[in-house]
Protein backbone atom coordinates (compact mmCIF):
# COMPACT_ATOMS: atom_id res chain seq x y z
CA UNK A 1 0.00 0.00 0.00
CA UNK A 2 0.95 3.64 -0.08
CA UNK A 3 3.06 3.47 -3.23
CA UNK A 4 4.28 0.51 -5.26
CA UNK A 5 8.02 0.01 -5.49
CA UNK A 6 8.21 -2.76 -8.08
CA UNK A 7 5.92 -4.31 -10.66
CA UNK A 8 4.39 -7.73 -11.07
CA UNK A 9 7.79 -9.41 -11.27
CA UNK A 10 8.05 -9.23 -7.47
CA UNK A 11 5.97 -11.81 -5.61
CA UNK A 12 3.50 -10.37 -3.15
CA UNK A 13 3.33 -11.49 0.48
CA UNK A 14 0.00 -11.86 2.24
CA UNK A 15 1.60 -10.34 5.33
CA UNK A 16 4.88 -8.41 5.67
CA UNK A 17 6.81 -11.29 7.25
CA UNK A 18 10.14 -12.86 6.36
CA UNK A 19 11.57 -15.78 8.31
CA UNK A 20 15.21 -16.85 8.29
CA UNK A 21 16.06 -20.35 9.50
CA UNK A 22 19.68 -20.97 10.42
CA UNK A 23 19.41 -24.35 12.06
CA UNK A 24 20.22 -23.25 15.60
CA UNK A 25 18.65 -19.80 15.27
CA UNK A 26 15.41 -18.50 13.77
CA UNK A 27 14.93 -14.83 12.93
CA UNK A 28 11.53 -13.40 12.07
CA UNK A 29 11.42 -9.96 10.46
CA UNK A 30 8.18 -7.99 10.51
CA UNK A 31 6.95 -4.67 9.18
CA UNK A 32 3.71 -2.87 10.03
CA UNK A 33 0.81 -3.56 7.68
CA UNK A 34 -0.33 0.00 6.99
CA UNK A 35 2.26 0.59 4.29
CA UNK A 36 3.79 -1.39 1.46
CA UNK A 37 7.19 -2.88 2.25
CA UNK A 38 9.74 -4.40 -0.10
CA UNK A 39 12.03 -7.03 1.42
CA UNK A 40 15.24 -7.79 -0.47
CA UNK A 41 17.11 -10.86 0.82
CA UNK A 42 20.64 -12.03 0.14
CA UNK A 43 23.26 -14.29 1.63
CA UNK A 44 26.71 -12.83 0.97
CA UNK A 45 28.67 -15.91 2.00
CA UNK A 46 26.03 -18.64 2.14
CA UNK A 47 26.24 -18.75 5.93
CA UNK A 48 24.66 -15.42 6.85
CA UNK A 49 21.54 -13.45 6.01
CA UNK A 50 21.41 -9.83 4.95
CA UNK A 51 18.91 -7.65 3.23
CA UNK A 52 17.23 -4.32 2.69
CA UNK A 53 13.80 -3.13 3.72
CA UNK A 54 12.31 -0.41 1.54
CA UNK A 55 9.12 1.63 1.44
CA UNK A 56 8.07 4.50 -0.75
CA UNK A 57 5.92 7.54 -0.17
CA UNK A 58 4.29 9.44 -3.01
CA UNK A 59 5.05 13.06 -3.80
CA UNK A 60 1.32 13.43 -4.51
CA UNK A 61 0.53 13.09 -0.81
CA UNK A 62 2.12 15.48 1.70
CA UNK A 63 4.18 13.53 4.20
CA UNK A 64 3.31 14.53 7.71
CA UNK A 65 5.16 13.28 10.75
CA UNK A 66 4.61 9.54 11.16
CA UNK A 67 6.57 6.45 12.02
CA UNK A 68 7.13 3.01 10.51
CA UNK A 69 7.29 -0.03 12.78
CA UNK A 70 9.64 -2.97 12.35
CA UNK A 71 10.30 -5.92 14.62
CA UNK A 72 12.92 -8.65 14.67
CA UNK A 73 12.33 -11.73 16.81
CA UNK A 74 15.34 -13.97 17.47
CA UNK A 75 14.76 -17.37 19.07
CA UNK A 76 16.35 -20.82 19.18
CA UNK A 77 15.87 -22.66 15.91
CA UNK A 78 14.97 -26.25 15.20
CA UNK A 79 15.33 -27.49 11.63
CA UNK A 80 12.56 -30.06 12.16
CA UNK A 81 10.15 -27.33 13.22
CA UNK A 82 10.34 -25.70 9.82
CA UNK A 83 8.50 -28.63 8.25
CA UNK A 84 5.12 -27.12 7.26
CA UNK A 85 2.98 -29.75 8.99
CA UNK A 86 4.46 -29.23 12.43
CA UNK A 87 2.44 -26.88 14.65
CA UNK A 88 5.04 -26.18 17.31
CA UNK A 89 5.80 -23.11 19.37
CA UNK A 90 9.10 -22.73 17.56
CA UNK A 91 7.86 -23.32 14.05
CA UNK A 92 5.89 -21.45 11.43
CA UNK A 93 2.77 -20.84 13.60
CA UNK A 94 4.93 -19.10 16.19
CA UNK A 95 6.29 -16.79 13.49
CA UNK A 96 2.75 -15.89 12.47
CA UNK A 97 1.67 -15.33 16.08
CA UNK A 98 4.69 -13.10 16.55
CA UNK A 99 3.49 -10.68 13.88
CA UNK A 100 0.24 -9.94 15.72
CA UNK A 101 1.92 -9.89 19.12
CA UNK A 102 4.73 -7.52 18.13
CA UNK A 103 3.33 -5.39 15.31
CA UNK A 104 -0.44 -5.28 16.01
CA UNK A 105 -0.74 -5.50 19.80
CA UNK A 106 -3.65 -3.01 19.81
CA UNK A 107 -5.86 -5.26 17.65
CA UNK A 108 -6.93 -8.31 19.67
CA UNK A 109 -8.13 -11.54 18.11
CA UNK A 110 -11.85 -12.08 17.62
CA UNK A 111 -13.88 -14.09 20.15
CA UNK A 112 -13.68 -17.88 20.35
CA UNK A 113 -17.31 -18.46 19.39
CA UNK A 114 -16.62 -17.51 15.78
CA UNK A 115 -14.32 -20.55 15.48
CA UNK A 116 -17.12 -22.83 16.64
CA UNK A 117 -19.49 -21.91 13.79
CA UNK A 118 -20.19 -24.79 11.39
CA UNK A 119 -22.93 -23.28 9.21
CA UNK A 120 -23.42 -19.73 7.93
CA UNK A 121 -26.61 -18.34 6.40
CA UNK A 122 -27.30 -15.15 4.46
CA UNK A 123 -30.80 -13.84 3.69
CA UNK A 124 -31.13 -11.10 1.07
CA UNK A 125 -34.70 -9.87 1.66
CA UNK A 126 -36.03 -13.18 0.32
CA UNK A 127 -39.65 -13.83 -0.66
CA UNK A 128 -40.74 -10.24 -0.27
CA UNK A 129 -39.23 -10.04 3.19
CA UNK A 130 -41.06 -13.14 4.47
CA UNK A 131 -38.38 -15.72 3.71
CA UNK A 132 -36.07 -14.84 6.59
CA UNK A 133 -38.51 -15.78 9.34
CA UNK A 134 -39.77 -18.86 7.49
CA UNK A 135 -36.23 -20.17 7.11
CA UNK A 136 -35.25 -19.43 10.71
CA UNK A 137 -38.27 -21.33 11.99
CA UNK A 138 -37.68 -24.23 9.57
CA UNK A 139 -33.98 -24.52 10.40
CA UNK A 140 -34.65 -24.40 14.13
CA UNK A 141 -37.04 -27.35 13.73
CA UNK A 142 -34.33 -29.37 11.96
CA UNK A 143 -31.59 -28.80 14.54
CA UNK A 144 -31.03 -29.48 18.22
CA UNK A 145 -30.35 -26.54 20.55
CA UNK A 146 -26.68 -27.57 20.64
CA UNK A 147 -26.51 -27.54 16.84
CA UNK A 148 -28.20 -24.14 16.56
CA UNK A 149 -25.39 -22.61 18.62
CA UNK A 150 -23.04 -23.57 15.78
CA UNK A 151 -25.00 -21.61 13.15
CA UNK A 152 -24.56 -17.91 12.31
CA UNK A 153 -27.40 -16.20 10.42
CA UNK A 154 -26.92 -12.83 8.72
CA UNK A 155 -29.94 -10.54 8.25
CA UNK A 156 -29.31 -8.77 4.93
CA UNK A 157 -31.38 -6.51 2.70
CA UNK A 158 -33.32 -4.87 5.53
CA UNK A 159 -32.26 -1.31 4.58
CA UNK A 160 -33.66 1.43 2.35
CA UNK A 161 -30.68 1.55 0.01
CA UNK A 162 -27.11 2.61 0.68
CA UNK A 163 -28.21 5.20 3.21
CA UNK A 164 -29.03 2.25 5.51
CA UNK A 165 -31.97 4.10 7.08
CA UNK A 166 -29.49 6.53 8.61
CA UNK A 167 -30.07 10.27 8.72
CA UNK A 168 -26.66 11.86 9.09
CA UNK A 169 -28.17 15.23 9.94
CA UNK A 170 -29.74 13.83 13.13
CA UNK A 171 -27.45 10.86 13.77
CA UNK A 172 -30.51 8.60 14.08
CA UNK A 173 -31.97 5.62 12.22
CA UNK A 174 -35.38 6.06 10.64
CA UNK A 175 -38.33 4.52 12.48
CA UNK A 176 -39.93 3.14 9.30
CA UNK A 177 -38.96 2.69 5.65
CA UNK A 178 -39.37 0.59 2.53
CA UNK A 179 -36.56 -1.88 1.93
CA UNK A 180 -35.44 -1.81 -1.71
CA UNK A 181 -37.89 1.03 -2.45
CA UNK A 182 -37.45 0.90 -6.23
CA UNK A 183 -38.04 -2.83 -6.60
CA UNK A 184 -39.20 -5.13 -3.78
CA UNK A 185 -40.83 -2.36 -1.71
CA UNK A 186 -40.95 -4.23 1.60
CA UNK A 187 -42.23 -2.09 4.51
CA UNK A 188 -40.14 -2.31 7.65
CA UNK A 189 -39.98 -0.68 11.06
CA UNK A 190 -37.31 -0.75 13.72
CA UNK A 191 -39.69 -2.71 15.92
CA UNK A 192 -40.17 -5.37 13.24
CA UNK A 193 -36.42 -5.70 12.66
CA UNK A 194 -35.86 -6.12 16.39
CA UNK A 195 -38.59 -8.76 16.55
CA UNK A 196 -37.00 -10.82 13.78
CA UNK A 197 -33.50 -10.52 15.24
CA UNK A 198 -34.70 -11.41 18.74
CA UNK A 199 -36.65 -14.42 17.45
CA UNK A 200 -33.49 -15.70 15.77
CA UNK A 201 -31.55 -15.16 18.98
CA UNK A 202 -34.21 -16.91 21.08
CA UNK A 203 -33.85 -20.04 18.96
CA UNK A 204 -30.19 -20.12 19.96
CA UNK A 205 -28.62 -19.07 16.66
CA UNK A 206 -25.80 -16.54 16.41
CA UNK A 207 -27.25 -13.41 14.80
CA UNK A 208 -25.38 -11.08 12.46
CA UNK A 209 -26.63 -7.93 10.77
CA UNK A 210 -25.55 -6.53 7.42
CA UNK A 211 -23.69 -3.26 7.94
CA UNK A 212 -22.74 -1.80 4.54
CA UNK A 213 -21.56 -2.50 1.00
CA UNK A 214 -18.01 -1.20 1.12
CA UNK A 215 -18.06 2.58 0.93
CA UNK A 216 -20.43 2.69 -2.04
CA UNK A 217 -22.79 5.59 -2.68
CA UNK A 218 -25.85 5.31 -4.92
CA UNK A 219 -25.81 8.02 -7.59
CA UNK A 220 -29.56 7.58 -8.04
CA UNK A 221 -30.42 8.72 -4.53
CA UNK A 222 -31.06 12.40 -3.71
CA UNK A 223 -28.46 12.25 -0.93
CA UNK A 224 -25.64 11.42 -3.37
CA UNK A 225 -22.64 13.74 -2.98
CA UNK A 226 -20.31 13.86 -5.96
CA UNK A 227 -17.58 15.56 -3.93
CA UNK A 228 -17.28 12.49 -1.69
CA UNK A 229 -16.45 10.03 -4.47
CA UNK A 230 -13.07 8.45 -5.07
CA UNK A 231 -11.71 8.96 -8.58
CA UNK A 232 -8.99 7.07 -10.40
CA UNK A 233 -6.04 8.87 -11.94
CA UNK A 234 -7.91 9.55 -15.18
CA UNK A 235 -10.97 10.85 -13.34
CA UNK A 236 -13.10 7.72 -13.59
CA UNK A 237 -15.36 6.45 -10.83
CA UNK A 238 -14.67 3.22 -9.00
CA UNK A 239 -17.93 1.45 -9.80
CA UNK A 240 -19.52 -1.23 -7.67
CA UNK A 241 -22.49 -3.47 -7.03
CA UNK A 242 -25.78 -2.53 -8.64
CA UNK A 243 -28.82 -4.57 -7.66
CA UNK A 244 -32.43 -4.44 -6.51
CA UNK A 245 -31.64 -2.10 -3.62
CA UNK A 246 -29.92 0.53 -5.79
CA UNK A 247 -31.47 3.29 -7.90
CA UNK A 248 -28.51 4.17 -10.10
CA UNK A 249 -24.84 3.38 -10.71
CA UNK A 250 -22.86 3.07 -7.49
CA UNK A 251 -19.50 4.69 -6.88
CA UNK A 252 -16.92 4.11 -4.18
CA UNK A 253 -16.51 7.04 -1.84
CA UNK A 254 -13.21 8.37 -0.57
CA UNK A 255 -12.59 6.81 2.86
CA UNK A 256 -10.17 9.64 3.67
CA UNK A 257 -12.89 12.27 3.22
CA UNK A 258 -13.96 13.61 6.64
CA UNK A 259 -17.66 13.48 5.73
CA UNK A 260 -17.41 9.87 4.57
CA UNK A 261 -15.66 8.83 7.75
CA UNK A 262 -18.21 10.70 9.83
CA UNK A 263 -21.08 8.98 7.99
CA UNK A 264 -19.85 5.42 8.59
CA UNK A 265 -18.84 6.04 12.18
CA UNK A 266 -22.11 7.84 12.96
CA UNK A 267 -24.12 5.15 11.20
CA UNK A 268 -22.33 2.37 13.09
CA UNK A 269 -23.00 4.18 16.34
CA UNK A 270 -26.72 4.46 15.56
CA UNK A 271 -26.86 0.81 14.48
CA UNK A 272 -25.19 -0.29 17.70
CA UNK A 273 -27.63 1.79 19.74
CA UNK A 274 -30.70 0.24 18.11
CA UNK A 275 -29.70 -3.37 17.52
CA UNK A 276 -26.36 -4.00 19.23
CA UNK A 277 -27.82 -5.63 22.34
CA UNK A 278 -29.58 -8.27 20.22
CA UNK A 279 -27.07 -9.18 17.53
CA UNK A 280 -23.70 -10.85 17.90
CA UNK A 281 -22.09 -8.59 15.34
CA UNK A 282 -22.13 -6.89 11.97
CA UNK A 283 -20.89 -7.80 8.48
CA UNK A 284 -19.19 -5.14 6.35
CA UNK A 285 -19.62 -6.44 2.83
CA UNK A 286 -17.33 -5.84 -0.16
CA UNK A 287 -14.56 -4.00 1.63
CA UNK A 288 -12.37 -4.46 -1.46
CA UNK A 289 -13.40 -1.51 -3.64
CA UNK A 290 -10.59 0.73 -2.39
CA UNK A 291 -7.56 -1.14 -3.69
CA UNK A 292 -3.86 -0.91 -3.06
CA UNK A 293 -2.15 2.13 -4.51
CA UNK A 294 -5.28 4.27 -4.73
CA UNK A 295 -4.63 7.91 -3.88
CA UNK A 296 -7.38 10.43 -3.21
CA UNK A 297 -6.74 13.94 -4.44
CA UNK A 298 -9.68 15.80 -2.86
CA UNK A 299 -10.45 17.39 -0.49
CA UNK A 300 -6.90 16.67 0.69
CA UNK A 301 -4.41 14.32 -0.98
CA UNK A 302 -4.35 11.05 0.95
CA UNK A 303 -3.59 7.35 0.65
CA UNK A 304 -7.12 6.00 0.17
CA UNK A 305 -6.09 2.40 0.76
CA UNK A 306 -4.71 3.18 4.20
CA UNK A 307 -7.74 5.32 5.02
CA UNK A 308 -10.06 2.39 4.34
CA UNK A 309 -8.18 0.23 6.82
CA UNK A 310 -8.16 2.86 9.55
CA UNK A 311 -11.90 3.39 8.98
CA UNK A 312 -12.52 -0.33 9.54
CA UNK A 313 -10.38 -0.09 12.66
CA UNK A 314 -12.42 2.89 13.95
CA UNK A 315 -15.74 1.09 13.46
CA UNK A 316 -14.44 -2.05 15.19
CA UNK A 317 -13.06 -0.06 18.11
CA UNK A 318 -16.38 1.69 18.61
CA UNK A 319 -18.22 -1.62 18.60
CA UNK A 320 -15.87 -3.13 21.18
CA UNK A 321 -15.91 -0.03 23.37
CA UNK A 322 -19.67 0.09 23.50
CA UNK A 323 -20.59 -3.60 23.58
CA UNK A 324 -17.52 -5.55 24.66
CA UNK A 325 -15.11 -8.08 23.11
CA UNK A 326 -17.67 -10.78 22.28
CA UNK A 327 -19.34 -8.68 19.58
CA UNK A 328 -17.78 -8.91 16.12
CA UNK A 329 -17.17 -6.86 13.01
CA UNK A 330 -16.56 -9.09 9.99
CA UNK A 331 -15.22 -7.75 6.70
CA UNK A 332 -15.32 -9.08 3.14
CA UNK A 333 -12.02 -8.50 1.35
CA UNK A 334 -12.67 -11.28 -1.22
CA UNK A 335 -8.92 -11.64 -1.74
CA UNK A 336 -8.22 -13.74 -4.83
CA UNK A 337 -11.69 -13.59 -6.36
CA UNK A 338 -11.70 -13.15 -10.16
CA UNK A 339 -7.90 -13.41 -10.01
CA UNK A 340 -7.51 -10.11 -8.16
CA UNK A 341 -4.52 -9.74 -5.85
CA UNK A 342 -4.63 -6.08 -4.88
CA UNK A 343 -7.21 -5.83 -2.12
CA UNK A 344 -5.85 -4.36 1.12
CA UNK A 345 -6.30 -6.75 4.06
CA UNK A 346 -8.96 -4.92 6.08
CA UNK A 347 -9.58 -8.22 7.88
CA UNK A 348 -6.43 -7.53 9.90
CA UNK A 349 -8.42 -4.84 11.73
CA UNK A 350 -11.61 -6.90 12.01
CA UNK A 351 -12.73 -10.00 13.93
CA UNK A 352 -12.74 -12.19 10.86
CA UNK A 353 -14.10 -12.49 7.34
CA UNK A 354 -17.49 -13.37 5.88
CA UNK A 355 -16.90 -12.75 2.20
CA UNK A 356 -18.99 -13.06 -0.92
CA UNK A 357 -16.82 -15.50 -2.88
CA UNK A 358 -19.45 -18.22 -3.46
CA UNK A 359 -17.29 -20.89 -1.75
CA UNK A 360 -15.16 -21.06 -4.90
CA UNK A 361 -12.33 -23.54 -4.28
CA UNK A 362 -9.76 -21.34 -6.04
CA UNK A 363 -10.29 -18.56 -3.49
CA UNK A 364 -10.18 -20.62 -0.30
CA UNK A 365 -6.55 -20.05 0.70
CA UNK A 366 -6.05 -16.36 -0.09
CA UNK A 367 -7.55 -15.18 3.19
CA UNK A 368 -5.74 -17.60 5.49
CA UNK A 369 -2.97 -15.29 6.68
CA UNK A 370 -4.91 -12.02 7.16
CA UNK A 371 -7.40 -14.13 9.15
CA UNK A 372 -4.73 -16.16 10.91
CA UNK A 373 -6.29 -15.61 14.34
CA UNK A 374 -9.89 -15.25 13.20
CA UNK A 375 -12.72 -16.96 11.34
CA UNK A 376 -12.68 -17.17 7.54
CA UNK A 377 -16.11 -17.80 6.00
CA UNK A 378 -17.54 -17.61 2.50
CA UNK A 379 -21.05 -16.91 1.27
CA UNK A 380 -22.55 -19.04 -1.53
CA UNK A 381 -25.48 -17.55 -3.43
CA UNK A 382 -25.73 -20.78 -5.41
CA UNK A 383 -25.57 -23.32 -2.57
CA UNK A 384 -27.77 -25.80 -4.48
CA UNK A 385 -26.36 -25.37 -7.97
CA UNK A 386 -22.79 -25.33 -6.65
CA UNK A 387 -23.22 -27.60 -3.66
CA UNK A 388 -19.98 -29.35 -4.67
CA UNK A 389 -18.01 -26.12 -4.07
CA UNK A 390 -19.50 -25.99 -0.59
CA UNK A 391 -18.76 -29.65 0.00
CA UNK A 392 -15.17 -29.38 -1.19
CA UNK A 393 -14.43 -26.43 1.12
CA UNK A 394 -15.93 -28.22 4.11
CA UNK A 395 -14.01 -31.43 3.50
CA UNK A 396 -10.71 -29.91 2.35
CA UNK A 397 -10.25 -26.87 4.58
CA UNK A 398 -12.89 -27.16 7.29
CA UNK A 399 -15.00 -24.26 6.02
CA UNK A 400 -18.51 -23.89 7.42
CA UNK A 401 -21.49 -25.02 5.35
CA UNK A 402 -22.87 -21.96 3.50
CA UNK A 403 -26.57 -21.51 2.73
CA UNK A 404 -28.47 -18.48 1.39
CA UNK A 405 -31.83 -17.19 0.23
CA UNK A 406 -32.97 -14.18 -1.76
CA UNK A 407 -30.52 -14.24 -4.68
CA UNK A 408 -29.47 -16.52 -7.55
CA UNK A 409 -30.65 -19.99 -6.38
CA UNK A 410 -33.12 -18.05 -4.21
CA UNK A 411 -34.20 -21.13 -2.29
CA UNK A 412 -34.10 -21.10 1.48
CA UNK A 413 -34.36 -23.79 4.14
CA UNK A 414 -38.16 -23.74 4.17
CA UNK A 415 -38.14 -24.43 0.42
CA UNK A 416 -35.66 -27.30 0.36
CA UNK A 417 -36.64 -30.61 -1.17
CA UNK A 418 -36.15 -33.78 0.87
CA UNK A 419 -32.93 -34.52 -1.00
CA UNK A 420 -31.58 -31.00 -0.53
CA UNK A 421 -32.39 -31.14 3.17
CA UNK A 422 -30.51 -34.43 3.48
CA UNK A 423 -27.52 -33.02 1.58
CA UNK A 424 -27.17 -29.84 3.66
CA UNK A 425 -27.87 -31.40 7.04
CA UNK A 426 -25.60 -34.33 6.25
CA UNK A 427 -22.75 -32.00 5.33
CA UNK A 428 -23.42 -29.84 8.39
CA UNK A 429 -23.28 -32.81 10.74
CA UNK A 430 -20.17 -34.06 9.01
CA UNK A 431 -18.60 -30.66 9.69
CA UNK A 432 -19.73 -30.82 13.33
CA UNK A 433 -17.72 -34.00 13.79
CA UNK A 434 -14.53 -32.55 12.29
CA UNK A 435 -11.91 -30.44 14.01
CA UNK A 436 -11.01 -26.75 13.73
CA UNK A 437 -10.87 -25.03 10.37
CA UNK A 438 -7.59 -25.06 8.47
CA UNK A 439 -5.45 -22.02 9.28
CA UNK A 440 -2.88 -22.51 6.52
CA UNK A 441 -2.31 -24.84 3.60
CA UNK A 442 0.13 -27.64 4.30
CA UNK A 443 0.19 -28.51 0.61
CA UNK A 444 0.76 -26.20 -2.33
CA UNK A 445 -2.77 -24.85 -3.01
CA UNK A 446 -2.24 -25.40 -6.75
CA UNK A 447 -1.81 -29.11 -6.08
CA UNK A 448 -4.80 -29.25 -3.74
CA UNK A 449 -6.96 -27.54 -6.36
CA UNK A 450 -6.43 -30.50 -8.69
CA UNK A 451 -9.06 -32.27 -6.57
CA UNK A 452 -11.51 -29.35 -6.70
CA UNK A 453 -14.74 -29.31 -8.73
CA UNK A 454 -14.80 -27.33 -11.97
CA UNK A 455 -15.54 -23.61 -11.50
CA UNK A 456 -16.49 -22.74 -15.05
CA UNK A 457 -20.10 -23.82 -14.80
CA UNK A 458 -21.30 -20.61 -13.15
CA UNK A 459 -20.05 -17.06 -13.08
CA UNK A 460 -20.07 -14.91 -9.99
CA UNK A 461 -19.37 -11.99 -12.28
CA UNK A 462 -22.62 -12.55 -14.12
CA UNK A 463 -24.47 -13.11 -10.86
CA UNK A 464 -23.19 -9.92 -9.33
CA UNK A 465 -23.75 -7.78 -12.40
CA UNK A 466 -20.11 -6.80 -12.63
CA UNK A 467 -17.53 -7.09 -15.35
CA UNK A 468 -13.80 -7.45 -14.90
CA UNK A 469 -13.24 -4.01 -16.42
CA UNK A 470 -15.79 -2.30 -14.21
CA UNK A 471 -14.45 -3.94 -11.07
CA UNK A 472 -10.83 -3.18 -11.81
CA UNK A 473 -11.37 0.32 -13.10
CA UNK A 474 -8.22 2.21 -14.04
CA UNK A 475 -6.31 1.44 -10.88
CA UNK A 476 -5.21 -2.10 -11.72
CA UNK A 477 -2.43 -2.49 -12.23
CA UNK A 478 -1.46 0.75 -10.57
CA UNK A 479 1.14 2.51 -12.76
CA UNK A 480 4.60 2.48 -11.26
CA UNK A 481 5.51 5.85 -9.79
CA UNK A 482 8.64 7.74 -10.66
CA UNK A 483 9.43 9.09 -7.20
CA UNK A 484 12.65 8.25 -5.45
CA UNK A 485 12.60 5.67 -2.65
Amino acid sequence: MGNHITGTETPQLSLPIVEYNGGTLTASLYSDALFGTLFEQRSPDGNSAAGTVRFRYSSRVPTLEESRTFAVWLRPGNPAATVPNEDTAIGFPATMDGFFRLVMPDVPAGPQWTHDIRMVSYDYLSDGGLGYERDVVALAAMLTPEERAKVAICFHGWYDGFLYCYDETTGQLRDSWDAFPATRKVPYTKAEVKRLLQKTKDFGFRVLMYYADGVLADSGQPSYREERTLKTDNGSYVVGWQGPETMGPTHAQNPAHPDVRAFYQGYSDALITEYGSIVDGFVWDETFYVRTGMIATKPTPAYADRAMLTLVDAVRRNLKTRLGPEKVLLTSDAVGIFGLRNEPPSALWADGTYQDTHCRPSVQTFGFFPNWRNCFWSCNWEPIKNFNWNQWGVQTYGAPVAITNGWSDDKGVSEWSVAQKENFLGLFRQRLQAGPATRWSRTDPAITLLTAPFEGGASSLAIEGLSIDSLLGDAFPVPLPSEKD
